[in-house]
């Protein structure tokens, strides 16, 4: 085989094992959303079952993209911690304020609220209200795995 074709076969190799993180990352992402409950068995201390196995098979990944050997576990719970953190900050609002507030009326709300911040100290938070009642959670979610991941490549 020439070293081309060799080379080629590992870049193709870690890029797949980049989209199947990514494939999982949003898994995770949609499953917590669609079963808030299940946050905490994954989120918990990386001693319990899920979390353990959640872990495991992001460093799986992370080791066939051809980093060093020395950056798997650094990567690896990187990604799982943005997985786990950013999944419990969007589920949190509707375990905290409760089944009786929709989403729409909790970010409706909180714009409010970035809306009365004075400009002068808050110049991003008060032009960034329209964005707030308006965005994605899964969009905003996979925007920030993408830069993330980038950084494999």
């Amino acid at each position: 085989m020439s070293p081309n074709m060799s080379s080629w076969r590992w870049a193709a190799s870690a890029a797949s094992a980049a989209l199947r993180g990514r494939a999982l990352a949003i898994a995770v992402f949609d499953a917590l959303d669609r079963h808030q409950w299940a946050a905490s068995h994954v989120t918990a201390p990386p001693t319990l079952a899920n979390a353990l196995r959640l872990l495991d098979r992001i460093g799986t990944l992370v080791a066939r993209t051809g980093l060093p050997a020395e950056r798997h576990f650094a990567v690896s719970t990187a990604i799982c911690y943005y997985i786990t953190g950013v999944s419990a900050q969007i589920i949190a609002p509707g375990t905290v304020v409760g089944a009786t507030t929709s989403r729409d009326a909790f970010l409706a709300r909180t714009a409010e609220q970035w809306e009365r911040l004075d400009p002068a100290d808050y110049p991003f938070l008060t032009r960034a209200t329209a964005d707030l009642r308006d965005h994605d959670d899964r969009d905003q979610f996979i925007i920030g795995l993408d830069l993330l991941l980038d950084g494999l490549n």
